[in-house]
């Protein structure tokens, strides 16, 4: 619940400069913002408590028309490795295969 409270916090204190915070452009320009200063996991988890925010005031019927509806999300998480792979696994492999 509290970190819903700071992305909102986040969205409103960027948009407080904004004639009107919940436009497409507005929202884009805060999603290319949060980009360059956050991982695309935490990236991802503040679009959607932003959308869920959003809905709810389209379902409470405090807004007309829902500006992130139309936004088209998509970018790609990049590939984590592991850091190191178990001996059992490296002799396994390369023990199995020397045999041919």
């Amino acid at each position: 619940m509290n970190q819903y409270r700071i992305d909102l916090s986040q969205f409103a204190a960027f948009s407080i400069n904004e004639t009107d915070s919940l436009t497409k452009t507005c929202i884009c320009n805060y999603i290319q913002l949060l980009h360059t200063q956050y991982k695309p996991k935490t990236v991802k988890r503040k679009i959607a408590c932003l959308r869920a925010f959003i809905n709810y005031l389209e379902l409470d019927e405090q807004i007309k028309f829902n500006p992130i509806s139309k936004i088209r999300l998509e970018f790609c998480e990049p590939l984590t490795l592991p850091k190191s792979l178990p001996v059992s696994i490296v002799q396994r492999h390369f023990f199995y295969n020397s045999n041919l």
